[in-house]
């Protein structure tokens, strides 16, 4: 499974991976799902101190995939819960092309399906063409101009990001220098523990980072960062950070 774009780390697959993905699965039969939730929620960051500028966003669906793996072998998830800020709708699809997944996915979805009302918003969503373009280009502009807010503060700071990012809501930041080595009760603490550690002194303030134990990160000390705030309160939320961040 691939989350294209991905996330915590804010970056989008490159076509060349992703027909190297589907290529490792045709040979070995293995089913390769991408999650493209975030498709849409593709911004242009601003200058960065990265070398290695933004990959474009690649869907799988837009490659010939069929000269490169099984077509039952391939599926595609997306929602409108992140690029429409829909959550509460619960829409969202699965493309499939293998006959025997879909009969499943059939017999399973008569349970669960999305309601009348939330399948009257979404069609009228997607339907009006002219509002889908706006809304796109807005949100990748807002998008655009808090990432902006969020780079500039961690450049001031001196805090370590991942700024070839260009997709999502989030930065990956790097606050291995920020890990306590003590506890509340000033107990000697390392390693994950150090990072649970710093969890709750941000709790403690009111700061709710997605902490990298909870992202599978190799080791402690990444956070994910959302910036998709009214200005406001992104503002008041870095502050607060800082604020824990200056007293350890």
């Amino acid at each position: 499974m691939v989350c294209n774009p991905h996330n915590p780390m804010g970056r989008c697959y490159p076509a060349s991976t992703l027909t190297a993905l589907m290529r490792f699965c045709n040979k070995h039969r293995l089913h390769l799902i991408s999650d493209e939730i975030y498709a849409l929620s593709i911004y242009k960051p601003t200058p960065t101190t990265s070398e290695t500028p933004p990959t474009p966003f690649t869907s799988v669906l837009s490659i010939d995939y069929t000269q490169h793996i099984d077509p039952n072998l391939l599926h595609v998830m997306y929602g409108l819960s992140k690029d429409f800020a829909a959550s509460g709708l619960r829409l969202g699809c699965l493309v499939v092309r293998n006959p025997a997944l879909m009969d499943a996915l059939m017999a399973i979805s008569q349970s669960g399906w999305a309601g009348i009302a939330d399948q009257a918003v979404g069609i009228g969503m997607l339907e009006d063409v002219e509002w889908l373009e706006r809304f796109r280009q807005m949100n990748a502009e807002r998008l655009a101009e808090r990432s902006a807010l969020a780079r500039g503060v961690f450049d001031e700071k001196g805090v370590p990001y991942d700024g070839r990012s260009n997709a999502g809501f989030f930065l990956w930041v790097d606050l291995r220098k920020w890990l306590p080595k003590v506890d509340e009760k000033g107990e000697k603490v390392e390693g994950w523990e150090s990072e649970r550690t710093l969890v709750r002194k941000l709790k403690a303030k009111k700061v709710i980072l997605t902490a990298g134990e909870d992202q599978a990160a190799e080791e402690p000390g990444f956070f994910r960062v959302v910036f998709s705030q009214k200005e406001l309160v992104l503002k008041e939320g870095l502050r607060r950070l800082f604020e824990v961040l200056d007293g350890i």
